[in-house]
C-alpha cells in the first residue's frame, strides 16, 4: 500500500473490489451510515477537514482486511459511484445503490454547520431528503413526495411501479435548487484528469444533457426541464459550476492516514481456544464509532469464526429477519439443549458469547443447527415459522406485520423457532391460525414483559395442543386480560360513558378514562373480568380495563391488519429491510379528522383532543391516493366521491370505514363547533377503534383464549 491513501485508492476499494486488495473480515458488520452522515462527510472533504484514519490488518502477501473505516470508505466511494454508467459491487450495501448529488447554488442560507449542500437519494427515499438545516432534516412531507411521485412516473420504467423499486437512473432529490450528481464533476477530476476548470464545466453539463432525465424539475422551479436546467447551468450559473470545480479540484490531492496491525484481532477456528486471537481491538472500534448493538458485535464475531456459512445465515431470514438475530436465536437454542436442567437463557451480551464460543461442545452445538445448506434446522425452522405468520393460504396477515413482530417481540419469536425445531419442524394446518393468534395477544397485551410469559411457555414446548389452550394463567400476572368487542361496543355507545368525554361539566368532576361501576355496562365488563379470575379485586379490574383501553387505542399495527387487503395489493414491492436505516414506509399515517383541526386550535376539549389520535382516527393510505397535502378536507369529503374520480364506497372500504362508524362521519363537514360535533366525533372514531379490534378479534378467534 501507498503511504498515505488517496481518495481514488479508497474509492477502487469498492468501484474496483476484484483489482483490490483490500478486503473486509468477515467480523465487519454492515453498512449503517445514514444519509446525513454522508453528506456531511462529503461536506468535510470538501473543506479540508480531517476525517480520521483507516486502520487495517495484515491478510496474507499484499492483501489487507479493512478493521475501521469501512463506513467513511462506502460514502466516499458513493461519491465516484455514476449509476447512469457503472455498476458498484459495495461491500455491505444490496440492491439499489445511494447516489450522492451537489446541489451546485441552493438559494438558502440555512444550512446549519454546512458550507455545501450535498444531497443523498436512496431507494426508499428516492426524491432524497429535506434540504434545510443539520437541526431539522429528515424525510420529506407528504406534500411534497407526492409531487415528486408526479414528475419521477413521467418516466415509463417508474410508471405503475412502487418507489421502492425506481431505478436510481430516474430519480433525483426533489427538495434541491441545481443538483448534479457528484461523479460527474469526479470523474472528469480524478479519473479522466482534467484541470481546466472551464473544461471540466463543459464535460459535467454534457454529462447532464446525457444522463439526466428529461422530466428533471425541483421544489423551487427554477427550470421546468432538463432543456431548461442546461440552459441555466450555460448562460447563468457557468461561473458557479467553475468555482465549483475549483473547489473540487483542490480535494484531488487528499492523503489520509492509516494504521496496520496484526493479524490477531481475527478470530479462527484454530485459535478460539487457546486465546491465541483477542477481538477486543475490534469491538472497541467497533463500539466507539457509529452505535452498535450487542447482536452487531456478536454477528461479526461468529462470521470471523464460520466465514463459510455467512451467506446462508443472510439468506435464512428471507428479507424478514437480519443475521444479527438469527445467530442470536440460534445461540439460545444451542445453550438451551447442552443444559436441559435449564431451558430458557436469556439474551447474550458479547462477553458471554465469547466464552461459550471457546467451549467446543457449543461450537458444534451452534453449527449443527446453523448447518451449511437448505437443510439446516435453524433455516428449515425458521421457514415454517415465517410461512406460519404470514399466513398466506388463509388470513394473509401483511408482512410489514411479521417483520413488526419479529423485531419488537424477539422472544416470543425464539419461543416459535424452539417450539417448531422440538416439534419435527411441523405445525399442523389446523394450528396455524391459533398460533399466530396467540402470539399477537402476547405480543399486543404484554403486561410485564413478554420475557415472562415466554419463560412460562417454555415448559410446554413438547406439547402438541399447546397453541389452542386458554391464556387464563397469564392473565393478570404477564398479560392483560383482553376484551370481547361486542362489551366494548356496548360500553362507548352508552350514553353516560360518552358524557366522560363530550361534556366538559361532566368531565371535571369524573376520571374520564376510570370503569365507570355505577352503570350496567360497567357492571358487565367487571362482571366479565370476574368470570376470568375469581381473584382479581376491584381496583385491579379498574387498573386492567384502563391499561388495556390504553394499548388498544395507539395500536396501528390493528390498523394495518384491518386494512389488510389493501397494503397487500398496493404495496406488495415494498421491501421491509434496507440496508441504509432511512427505512419509510410507502403509505401515510392520514388522520380522518385533521389533526391541524385540533392542534393549536382553542375551544376543544382535551378529551376530544386525545381521541383524535386513536387508531380509530388512522388510516394508512398510498401517498397518490391520500389527499391530506391541503388538510382542508372534512371527514365527510374524504371518505365520499372526490372529484379526482375515486368513490367514496372504494375510499371507505380501503380504509376499513364500515356503516356503522361512516354514519358519524358523515355528519363531520366541518371543524368542530358544538357539543353535537364532538359527540359525532367521539362516536365516529369510537366506535371504528372498535370495530378495527374486532377485525382482529373475529378473524383470529381470540375468544378461545379467554376461559370465562
Amino acid at each position: 500500500m501507498e503511504e498515505r491513501l488517496s481518495l481514488t485508492t479508497i474509492a477502487n476499494w469498492q468501484l474496483n473490489n476484484d483489482d483490490s486488495n483490500v478486503m473486509l473480515p468477515s467480523m465487519q458488520r454492515g453498512f449503517v451510515w445514514k444519509y446525513a452522515q454522508i453528506e456531511n462527510l462529503w461536506d468535510s472533504l470538501l473543506r479540508k477537514f480531517p476525517i480520521g484514519s483507516f486502520l487495517f490488518s495484515k491478510a496474507g502477501e499484499n492483501k489487507n482486511y479493512l478493521m475501521d473505516g469501512q463506513q467513511r470508505a462506502t460514502a466516499i466511494a458513493l461519491g465516484f459511484y455514476n449509476p447512469f454508467i457503472e455498476n458498484m459491487t459495495a461491500w455491505s450495501i444490496k440492491g439499489s445503490l445511494p447516489v450522492i448529488w451537489l446541489d451546485i447554488k441552493p438559494d438558502t442560507t440555512d444550512l446549519g454547520d454546512r458550507k455545501y449542500l450535498f444531497r443523498v437519494t436512496t431507494r426508499s427515499q428516492p426524491w432524497g431528503y429535506r434540504q434545510n438545516s443539520n437541526q431539522n432534516r429528515g424525510i420529506l412531507s407528504v406534500a411534497d413526495k407526492r409531487s415528486a411521485l408526479k414528475i419521477f412516473e413521467q418516466f415509463p420504467d417508474n410508471n405503475g411501479k412502487g418507489y421502492t423499486t425506481f431505478s436510481n437512473k430516474t430519480v433525483f432529490p426533489y427538495d434541491s435548487y441545481y443538483p448534479i450528481p457528484l461523479s460527474f464533476f469526479l470523474d472528469k477530476i480524478f479519473y479522466k484528469q482534467m484541470s481546466n476548470s472551464g473544461d471540466i464545466a463543459d464535460a459535467v453539463i454534457e454529462d447532464c444533457r446525457t444522463f439526466l432525465p428529461e422530466y428533471l424539475v425541483t421544489k423551487y422551479n427554477y427550470f421546468s426541464s432538463k432543456e431548461k436546467f442546461i440552459e441555466k447551468l450555460e448562460k447563468n450559473l457557468y461561473e458557479t459550476l467553475e468555482n465549483i470545480c475549483k473547489k473540487l479540484i483542490e480535494i484531488k490531492d487528499t492523503k489520509i492516514n492509516y494504521d496496520l496491525v496484526g493479524d490477531e484481532v481475527l478470530l479462527t477456528e484454530d485459535n478460539i481456544e487457546d486465546d491465541s486471537a483477542d477481538p477486543t481491538l475490534f469491538v472497541r472500534i467497533n463500539s466507539s464509532g457509529t452505535s452498535l448493538s450487542g447482536d452487531d458485535l456478536i454477528y461479526s464475531i461468529y462470521k470471523a469464526l464460520f466465514p463459510q456459512t455467512k451467506d446462508l445465515v443472510e439468506k435464512i431470514g428471507r428479507s424478514f429477519i437480519p443475521p444479527t438475530q438469527i445467530i442470536n436465536i440460534a445461540s439460545r437454542i444451542a445453550m438451551s439443549e447442552l443444559e436441559p436442567d435449564r431451558k430458557y437463557h436469556t439474551k447474550l451480551n458479547v462477553k458471554t458469547f465469547q466464552e461459550r464460543l471457546k467451549r467446543k461442545g457449543f461450537r458444534n452445538k451452534l453449527t449443527d443447527l446453523i448447518g451449511n445448506d437448505i437443510s439446516s434446522p435453524i433455516k428449515q425452522a425458521f421457514d415454517v415459522a415465517i410461512d406460519t405468520l404470514l399466513l398466506t393460504d388463509s388470513v394473509n396477515v401483511p408482512p410489514i406485520l411479521v417483520k413488526d413482530f419479529i423485531k419488537s417481540s424477539q422472544t416470543l419469536f425464539l419461543f416459535l423457532i424452539y417450539w417448531i425445531y422440538k416439534n419435527n419442524f411441523i405445525i399442523a394446518n389446523e394450528n396455524k391460525k391459533p398460533c399466530v393468534a396467540k402470539l399477537m395477544v402476547c405480543s399486543y397485551f404484554s403486561l410485564s414483559g413478554e420475557e415472562e410469559t415466554v419463560q412460562g411457555f417454555w415448559e410446554h414446548n413438547s406439547t402438541a395442543d399447546f397453541w389452542t389452550k386458554p391464556l387464563n394463567e397469564y392473565f393478570g400476572k404477564t398479560l392483560l386480560p383482553v376484551i370481547a368487542p361486542e362489551m366494548l361496543y356496548d360500553y362507548y355507545a352508552n350514553t353516560t360513558v360518552m358524557k366522560h368525554f363530550t361534556d366538559i361539566d361532566y368531565a371535571k368532576e369524573n376520571d374520564i378514562w376510570e370503569l365507570p361501576r355505577t352503570i350496567k355496562v360497567g357492571m358487565a365488563i367487571v362482571e366479565y373480568y370476574k368470570n376470568i379470575s375469581k381473584k382479581f379485586t376491584d381496583e385491579q379490574i379498574s387498573n386492567y380495563f384502563s391499561m388495556f383501553i390504553n394499548k388498544i387505542f395507539y395500536l396501528k399495527k390493528l390498523v394495518l391488519f384491518a386494512q389488510r387487503d389493501y397494503i397487500n395489493k398496493e404495496f406488495s414491492d415494498f421491501n421491509q429491510l434496507d440496508d441504509l436505516e432511512d427505512t419509510d414506509s410507502p403509505w401515510d399515517q392520514d388522520h380522518i379528522y385533521p389533526d391541524s383541526w385540533i392542534y393549536y386550535k382553542q375551544g376543544i376539549l382535551d378529551s376530544i383532543r386525545e381521541w383524535n389520535t386513536s387508531i380509530g382516527n388512522f388510516r394508512a393510505l398510498s401517498l397518490t391516493q391520500n389527499r391530506s397535502e391541503n388538510n382542508i378536507l372534512s371527514p365527510a369529503a374524504r371518505l365520499d366521491d372526490q372529484d379526482d374520480g375515486l368513490k367514496g364506497e372504494y375510499l371507505r372500504q380501503i380504509s376499513f370505514v364500515l356503516d356503522n362508524d361512516w354514519e358519524y362521519w358523515k355528519e363531520i363537514t366541518n371543524r368542530i363547533k358544538n357539543e353535537k360535533d364532538d359527540q359525532n366525533l367521539y362516536r365516529a372514531i369510537s366506535t371504528r377503534m372498535v370495530n378495527i379490534y374486532n377485525e382482529w378479534w373475529n378473524t383470529f378467534s381470540i375468544g378461545k383464549f379467554v376461559r370465562t
